[in-house]
């Protein structure tokens, strides 16, 4: 999956999210968790200009990327109403894990 198949992916996912999740919680804003590392080299890219940490913030979002488009994946797999959409959200969680052929359900 390239960079931007990815990020086209996580903002489908995301938009889809927010619909569903704006007539139940209108005035709650949903958080994303971040490690510590991460955070704090933000601070130091952003805050105070310490350039050299470019690969790290990259690698640290966009692994965070991939974990919320499983997530939103399995959300779908498991919640959706309509079994074809179920079993194409199922298979692109399964891809996305890495899980090999020979040992799905």
């Amino acid at each position: 999956m390239t960079l931007n198949d990815a990020c086209d992916a996580l903002f489908h996912t995301c938009n889809q999210r927010h619909k569903r999740h704006e007539r139940h919680r209108k005035d709650k804003m949903k958080y994303v968790k971040i490690p510590e590392n991460l955070f704090l080299d933000l601070v130091f890219f952003h805050l105070l200009d310490h350039e050299g940490s470019e690969e790290q913030i990259k690698k640290g979002l966009s692994d965070k990327m991939d974990a919320i488009l499983r997530h939103g994946y399995y959300s779908q797999y498991k919640t959706d109403s309509d079994e074809a959409t179920r079993e194409e959200a199922r298979r692109k969680y399964l891809d996305s894990a890495g899980i090999l052929k020979d040992f799905r359900w």
